[in-house]
């Protein structure tokens, strides 16, 4: 019984994954139910620089907090309860260390954690 409630849910997750377009390897979560994540999902993952993730996403656009940053896709989607349209795009963190010079993550920085979906605050 265990077996089959667990196949049936590795099933169901595949199926949704295959449906949106989404690797089920991808390390972003998806928090947006109604568009389809940019094809730059598959090619972030946990552990890359700073460097290395602005060299496929680009420059961030907006920083709300120190090892916090937004990353415009372009786009809107639904937010929150009262599923508000908000802009798409990535939001993503980092641990490590930061300078206080720059204000920003040193070298040393690594991506902890990362979604796509609707930005606000």
């Amino acid at each position: 019984m265990v077996v089959r409630l667990a196949t049936l849910l590795a099933i169901l997750f595949a199926s949704a994954c295959a449906q949106r377009n989404v690797p089920s390897t991808t390390f972003c979560e998806i928090d947006s139910l109604d568009d389809r994540p940019p094809d730059t999902i598959s090619r972030i993952h946990r552990g890359q620089t700073k460097a290395e993730v602005d060299s496929v996403l680009g420059e961030p656009d907006y920083s709300p907090t120190e090892g916090v940053y937004y990353h415009a896709t372009g786009g809107d989607c639904e937010f929150g309860e009262l599923r508000s349209r908000v802009p798409c795009g990535y939001v993503v963190s980092y641990r490590g260390e930061h300078s206080d010079s720059t204000r920003g993550m040193t070298e040393k920085g690594v991506l902890a954690g990362c979604s796509w979906g609707g930005i606000a605050e």
